[in-house]
């Protein structure tokens, strides 16, 4: 007899015989090491090979590979691997590993199929040799974040969001990063999306990648490991973004986005994403295959899940998805993501300026972060309310977001705004300064240059501070002056910043100190990067008062005070005072300051031993009291303050000694460059010498920093002495004015004078940017400009007979005339076409009503604030844009005679429900309906018939009551009747018109017929009933149609009707 009992056990074996066919079939191969040596810190390579069944090799809940980590402690870590090649007879995975630890490791695989684990292979054991590293960053306190080995560290750089989405570009990672690392920069945010990194992208629109319908794009791929390589290599920490808004906005890429259904997807909106259950699968294997790959990287500082999330939230003021989704998925996706990172990156992710209800405080969010745009002087207080228990940084600011906008004509303040946004970050708890965007703009400018002053400063704070920060009460200085004070260790750092454009003299900067002491105060000047000693301050009351400071105008200084005999870290001049140009600078008297600051020498003593002993640079003396700088190596440098007294150019004398000839120097100011290569020929010894005379190029007026450079090895250099050749002419710009304003239509007058020491004056020109208006070759130079409205930066530069210039610019914004007149000078006539853009001239209030400043997309026109873009329409040419409610705009006309007119308006907007008024002479005419055309260069005629108008001179006024819609241009004519014997018919009247349901034919005289026709020239509806009112419409569609009515006496009258 056949049990139960027997079928249950037929049952299990069946289920044991299954188990281990799968285990036969999932198979581990081997575990092979290919990096050859294991350094601490640095990428580790495995890899696995695997005979194993799998639909999706990217899919974990299909195949996951791991490898089993155990540390010399003892300690277990797992890290994914990353399928790289193969099929399921057998294919190769690989894992990238960094170890904290030195010493051995052993490493195993473990194979899952459908989650379950089905197979191990114990790997090689390797050991772990250690390097100078710091390892990986973590989260430390609200002002730094620290190494591994506990080294303190704060982010100094910017966001470079993307590379060029054209090949001519420039802006690239490979050219752009190590520009940022010479200039100071240790920290980076970029973005991934369908143009950059496009891992989960099918579609991309950039030329720097390929389309690709695999699971992750391969082009994505190969560009992020270069990158990685890269950041690796210049010791560069980066902050990365998984994803922007606009790939989760329906207007915006979700068309293109890999969750779409129609991408094959999950999910039908955006919305489903942040709580579809495929979806945040999907999302999780897109965790695991970038920690699998890129996670080994220590220059990965932040692993960043969204960039604005809050944009892609709402539309308008409405809630598209829900807040409690958005936390959810980030309290579930932050989680996860620390459970497979065994490197325990730091997360973040960012906001715009909309609070996520329970956002912040996610436990395994590590950062919170904002952005800021046209607020920057609300950086300070916004990181002091976001300090709360969680670091908060400033991931993004600019004094302007609207890329539409000419930066040209606001890069002054677009300047200020990003120097004073680092120093509000550096003197404020957060661990990363806020970061700029906009990085091609301030690199074309050299802005990003500004970077150095910041990072050299952070620097000192850290040295100082071993990491300690403390904010210190200060006193307002009153009007536009900002003060912050902070203590680090037992020095303190101002930062002082006058907002005004507008100069101020004579300022007290006062703050509290811990204990009253004597201080040596050192000014840093940011934009040179030359420290300058002041008179030292005995506090008093525990308070320290720096006085007589004078700012120009959006000036930042920053101030150093420490006790006075603690001058290592500070580059001063020796003896505190700069050496004097023209004059003699001796070698060894090279800024104080020690190695790496003042001066580099390969060696650490002084192998002459003579002078200062205690520092490394050779110095021999050669007589009592004269010493000389001796056995200089190639690549060891000097550094001079020096006092410029007079704009000139020098003849330079370099007294110096060499054993061979040929032997090259390299002197350079500021930074730049003056002489590239300085040959000193052989004087048979060290201890015979020679003079190298040189011209030098202008050299302009002020405290400078003189480097010199040895090129090669053997030399010895005495002295470099300045002597004038020719001063550079003086000028005074006398008009206009920085900031001037002149109203149209007014002239800009230029108004100069020049003179100069040692030659003449032989002209003056005059620019607007760097455009020549014109010149004048005698005193008085003066020039009259007939300036277009708008903000112009203008310049006056002067020559004298040696060839050498000065040169003078300030700004000048010139405002419409305050007079209303038609813009091309005679009234429009009409009947006839009017473009839209060409409103009257005249002020804000007089022509036109705008809500923002300036004509922001720049085209056509500078002399209005009206937006005025270019226009794809059949004819081309330029069409108002950006219409918001409460604009207005007129124009003047000539009315040929007095009658009824029609109006035709070409219009086009993505935006439901839009509308205008149409006033002749301030006197409402009428309101005009404007449909949704589908798109913001998609156009369609609007119509508006049988206005009166008067004959004679008149104002148009459109005013607009909603937001947004464009406008090209509109037509005015006359409503003609046709009478088929020649006269004129005006019986039928057609209302409401526009209609937006049936509407209503009246007519004083018997109607015959009518003919109802579409502007494709198709009769939709006759009708020859007669009656003297009639009801039409419900079944036409929406459209432009004309009404031709017959009447019984022979008549015929053609109205135009719009259906809505």
């Amino acid at each position: 007899m056949i049990t139960p009992r027997f079928y249950a056990s037929l049952s299990l074996l069946a289920l044991m015989f299954a188990v281990q066919v799968e285990a036969y079939c999932a198979e581990i191969i081997s575990v092979a090491q290919t990096t050859s040596r294991a350094i601490r810190y640095e990428k580790i390579e495995f890899d696995i090979t695997v005979a194993s069944t799998y639909a999706n090799p990217f899919d974990q809940n299909d195949i996951a590979v791991d490898l089993e980590f155990t540390d010399p402690d003892g300690i277990t870590l797992v890290l994914p691997c990353f399928f790289v090649n193969g099929n399921t007879v057998q294919s190769v995975w690989r894992a990238r590993f960094s170890a904290k630890k030195i010493g051995a490791y052993q490493v195993s695989a473990i194979l899952k199929n459908a989650g379950v684990s089905t197979h191990s292979l114990t790997g090689p054991s390797f050991t772990v040799d250690n390097s100078a590293k710091p390892g990986f960053l973590r989260v430390h306190d609200h002002w730094t974040m620290a190494f591994d080995n506990g080294q303190p560290f704060r982010g100094v750089g910017e966001n470079f969001g993307w590379e060029p989405t054209s090949t001519n570009g420039k802006h690239t990672y490979d050219y752009l990063l190590p520009h940022l690392k010479d200039h100071g920069v240790n920290f980076f945010r970029t973005w991934m999306c369908n143009w950059n990194f496009p891992l989960e992208w099918k579609t991309t629109n950039s030329p720097w990648y390929t389309s690709s319908p695999e699971y992750f794009n391969p082009s994505g791929i190969a560009r992020m490991d270069e990158v990685v390589d890269m950041i690796d290599s210049l010791d560069l920490k980066m902050m990365l973004a998984f994803d922007y808004h606009g790939a989760f906005m329906t207007n915006t890429a979700w068309s293109l986005n890999n969750y779409n259904k129609v991408n094959g997807g999950p999910v039908n909106t955006p919305a489903e994403f942040f709580t579809a259950p495929a979806a945040k699968a999907m999302y999780k294997n897109r965790l695991r295959y970038i920690v699998a790959r890129w996670g080994y990287s220590t220059g990965i500082a932040v692993w960043e899940f969204f960039n604005e999330i809050d944009n892609a939230m709402y539309n308008g003021e409405a809630i598209v998805i829900p807040h409690a989704a958005v936390t959810q998925w980030h309290a579930e996706m932050s989680t996860y993501l620390k459970s497979i990172d065994p490197f325990d990156h730091i997360v973040s992710t960012s906001i715009s300026h909309r609070q996520i209800t329970g956002l912040f405080a996610v436990p395994d969010i590590d950062i919170n972060q904002q952005h800021v745009y046209k607020n920057t002087g609300g950086i300070p207080s916004m990181i002091m309310n976001n300090s709360g228990t969680k670091p908060f940084v400033v991931g993004e600011f600019a004094y302007e977001w609207d890329w539409n906008i000419d930066f040209q004509t606001i890069a002054t303040a677009m300047d200020f705004d990003f120097k004073r946004g680092l120093w509000y970050g550096l003197f404020s708890s957060t661990s990363i300064l806020p970061m700029s965007w906009w990085w091609e703009f301030f690199h074309d400018r050299g802005t990003d240059q500004y970077y150095q002053a910041v990072r050299e400063i952070s620097d000192h704070m850290i040295a100082a501070g071993k990491g300690s920060f403390t904010r210190m009460p200060v006193s307002s200085a009153g009007g536009s002056i900002e003060i912050f004070a902070m203590k680090c260790g037992s020095q303190y750092f101002v930062y002082a910043v006058n907002t005004s454009p507008s100069s101020v003299q004579n300022k007290t900067i006062s703050f509290s100190v811990a204990d009253d002491r004597s201080l040596q105060v050192i000014f840093f000047n940011p934009e040179t990067m030359i420290y300058q000693p002041l008179d030292p301050v005995t506090t008093a009351s525990k308070k320290v008062d720096i006085q007589k400071i004078n700012f120009v105008g959006r000036e930042s200084k920053i101030f150093l005070l420490s006790e006075p005999q603690d001058r290592t870290g500070f580059k001063l001049p020796y003896n505190n005072v700069p050496h004097s140009i023209p004059g003699i600078i001796q070698m060894e008297n090279f800024d104080t300051g020690g190695e790496g600051i003042s001066y580099h020498d390969l060696e650490s003593v002084n192998n002459g031993g003579a002078y200062r002993t205690t520092e490394g640079v050779d110095i021999v003396s050669i007589a009592p009291n004269e010493y000389v700088v001796s056995n200089m190596v190639r690549g060891e440098w000097l550094d001079y303050t020096v006092d410029v007294t007079k704009r000139a150019t020098y003849t330079m004398k370099i007294k110096a000694s060499a054993i061979h000839a040929g032997k090259k120097m390299k002197v350079t100011l500021n930074g730049a460059v003056v002489f590239s290569e300085v040959l000193i020929p052989s004087t048979g010894s060290l201890d015979s010498w020679t003079t190298v005379t040189l011209p030098t190029p202008l050299l302009d007026q002020g405290i400078q920093q003189l480097r010199v450079w040895c090129e090669d090895s053997d030399l010895a250099i005495d002295a470099i002495g300045f002597v004038v050749d020719h001063v550079a002419p003086t000028l005074t710009m006398l008009t206009p004015t920085h900031n001037a304003t002149v109203t149209l239509p007014d002239a800009v007058v230029f108004s100069a004078e020049a003179q100069d020491e040692d030659g003449t004056v032989i002209k003056v020109e005059f620019y607007n940017g760097t455009t020549k208006l014109g010149e004048d070759v005698e005193a008085p130079f003066n020039f009259s400009w007939s300036a277009p409205a708008g903000l112009h930066a203008v310049s006056v530069k002067a020559f004298d007979d040696h060839g050498l210039s000065v040169s003078h610019a300030v700004s000048v914004t010139v405002s419409p005339s305050t007079i209303q007149e038609p813009f091309l000078g005679t009234p429009i006539q009409l009947p006839g076409k009017v473009e839209a853009e060409n409103i009257d001239k005249g002020a804000s209030t007089i022509a036109f009503v705008d809500n923002t400043p300036g004509n922001i997309k720049e085209e056509y026109r500078t002399d209005t604030g009206a937006d005025i873009e270019i226009c794809n329409d059949v004819n081309g040419g330029y069409n108002l844009a950006d219409i918001q409610a409460g604009e207005w705009v007129e124009y003047s006309v000539s009315v040929a005679e007095t009658g009824r007119y029609d109006f035709s308006f070409r219009v086009a907007t993505s935006m439901n429900n839009q509308r205008f008024r149409l006033l002749i002479n301030n006197v409402s005419a009428g309101i005009i309906n404007v449909p949704n055309t589908g798109a913001w260069q998609t156009w369609q005629n609007v119509v508006m018939n049988n206005v009166p108008l008067p004959a004679g001179d008149a104002v148009l006024r459109f005013a607009f009551d909603t937001e947004f819609f464009n406008l090209n241009y509109f037509t005015v004519e006359k409503s003609i009747v046709a009478d088929v014997s020649g006269g004129i018919a005006r019986h039928a009247i057609v209302y409401p018109n526009p209609s937006t349901q049936d509407f209503s034919l009246v007519s004083s005289v018997p109607i015959k017929k009518i003919a109802v026709t579409n502007m494709q020239g198709v009769t939709v509806l006759i009708d020859e009933k007669i009656s003297e009112e009639r009801r039409y419409g419900n079944s036409l569609a929406s459209g432009l149609y004309v009404i031709v009515v017959e009447f019984i006496n022979g008549s015929r009258q053609q109205v135009k009707l719009m259906k809505q």
